[in-house]
């Protein structure tokens, strides 16, 4: 049960944002300022800035709705005392989230709506009351200069870490919604409601949008499958990994496809190319098929995807991070503390010009924490972070580690070494360094990550970072057993440590 309060100054985008958050949750959206009395109200309009013992009373309302049920309301809660005022009188834990943004933008926003009572030329007044909230409040901050979507995914993900849904360790699982529960929304028949999954003719534009519209909401997926699966389990795991031609990921694939065959469970697999609207496509489709549970790579999803995962009611297993913000249980590592590890390595040898060789980092989220991973070790032994080297977009294959390698030896000659973000992209820059007479490690120590087979055979051969990750694949099945099997009932995050492996390239 979530009772959570979208704070900010007038035009931050309270009510849209709100709105928006009520469609991916569910809950019901207030806007706060319904609850001003008249004469605050009043006062306003006529630029008239609002002293507190106006304000008392009107946030005395907003505590008592947060009180009543799980509710989202916007309301400015521009002071420490408000929020602490309304957190007492809701008599629960309440959360704030507080959409920021700066004066430039909040003004033009202010600026384009029509008929509000709040004129800009409060908006200083604003600003100058507002206390962002401190470390030790039940609170975040997100940033509105961004697309809707995209406030709205940070804020789902950012309410995970906040005290606002307390439960009991023994609460019963959460149902995923029904077809029931669209029909009852909707005001129609249960075959109303199938009949427009199926696309049949018989059903009007405009009813089967309000339908189709209605399930969104409540994230209900229609189960393809239902008319045959009434008595019996689909014994299959659903699996998307972001590249089947990535040695690493195939063998987590495998590592799942060997822990979970005993128990005769099978893999249904789903490739997303690195592309997480790809990524929502497939999660959709896997689980219309209804697997007994659903293992992704990663923590970083759509709003519309960590959407249908939480409302799954199936074991969701996040592998090769640890997301701050987990839908369900986590096997992985974290990738930036792995690379600082190789970073900590190469400055022990005695290299203090070391370069970083990635790829886009929108795309390849693993890739951008191993980058962040470097920078924050070089900073912290106090060296020069600025090496980096983009090698265009994943997966990064030894062609493009050959090419980034090229262009640092052009832009940087002085560089003593380099860390690539995969072992084939290490191995295509230690083949271009060969073409060049550049010797490895004497004129440019290498490092990779994964532990891919061509680093050891490679000659000289590449000091990795190994993830173990057919051991990942294991975890995981092992871990969906213990939920399946009613073993293991509350959220679990495994946390690996990836081993440095040191070889001749830097040596």
């Amino acid at each position: 049960m979530m009772h959570l309060v979208l704070m900010g100054v007038a035009g931050c985008g309270k009510s849209s944002v709100g709105a928006a958050l009520s469609m991916a949750t569910g809950l019901p959206y207030r806007d706060g300022d319904d609850l001003h009395p008249p004469g605050n109200i009043a006062k306003m309009r006529r630029g008239d800035p609002l002293t507190d013992t106006d304000r008392w009373p009107w946030l005395d309302l907003i505590g008592q709705a947060l009180g009543q049920g799980p509710i989202i309301i916007g309301c400015s809660a521009l002071k420490r005392n408000y929020r602490d005022f309304i957190t007492q009188k809701a008599g629960r834990p309440v959360g704030f989230v507080h959409l920021s943004g700066s004066r430039a933008v909040i003004e033009a926003r202010m600026a384009a709506r029509k008929g509000h009572f709040m004129p800009t030329a409060l908006l200083d007044s604003q600003f100058a009351t507002l206390e962002p909230p401190a470390a030790d409040e039940n609170a975040a901050v997100v940033q509105i200069d961004q697309s809707l979507d995209g406030v709205v995914s940070d804020i789902l993900a950012a309410v995970q870490r906040l005290k606002i849904r307390p439960q009991s360790p023994n609460s019963p699982p959460r149902k995923p919604p029904t077809m029931a529960d669209v029909a009852l929304a909707t005001g129609v028949s249960l075959m109303t409601v199938s009949r427009a999954f199926k696309q049949d003719a018989s059903i009007l534009h405009a009813t089967r949008a309000a339908i189709l519209q209605t399930a969104e909401g409540l994230g209900y997926v229609f189960d393809a499958t239902a008319s045959t699966l009434r008595s019996q389990r689909t014994n299959f795991v659903a699996v998307i990994i972001p590249s089947i031609n990535n040695a690493n990921f195939a063998d987590t694939v495998g590592g799942l496809t060997e822990g979970l065959k005993p128990q005769g469970l099978q893999i249904l697999l789903g490739c997303t190319n690195y592309d997480i609207q790809e990524e929502e496509r497939l999660i959709e489709q896997l689980l219309r098929r209804r697997p007994e549970a659903i293992v992704v790579t990663g923590g970083i999803h759509t709003a519309r995807a960590r959407r249908l995962l939480a409302n799954a009611a199936i074991p969701v297993i996040e592998t090769w991070d640890l997301p701050s913000a987990p839908i369900g249980h986590v096997v992985g590592f974290s990738n930036a503390m792995a690379v600082r590890g190789m970073v900590d390595h190469f400055v022990a040898v005695g290299y203090t010009k070391i370069a970083f060789i990635g790829g886009d980092a929108d795309r390849d989220t693993r890739g951008a924490e191993r980058r962040l991973g470097f920078i924050a070790a070089m900073q912290m032994h106090g060296l020069d972070a600025t090496r980096l080297i983009s090698a265009e977009n994943p997966p990064i294959s030894m062609r493009e580690g050959a090419q980034a390698m090229a262009h640092l030896l052009s832009r940087l000659p002085d560089t003593e070494a380099v860390i690539c973000v995969s072992d084939l992209c290490g191995f295509g820059a230690l083949t271009e360094c060969q073409r060049r007479g550049v010797m490895v490690p004497d004129q440019m120590a290498i490092g990779g990550f994964g532990n891919y087979d061509i680093a050891a055979i490679c000659m000289p051969s590449l000091t990795t970072i190994n993830p173990d990750a057919r051991g990942i694949g294991a975890r995981a099945a092992a871990l969906i057993l213990d939920v399946l099997d009613g073993k293991q009932t509350n959220p679990v995050q495994i946390a690996l440590v990836p081993a440095l492996i040191v070889r001749q390239s830097s040596l």
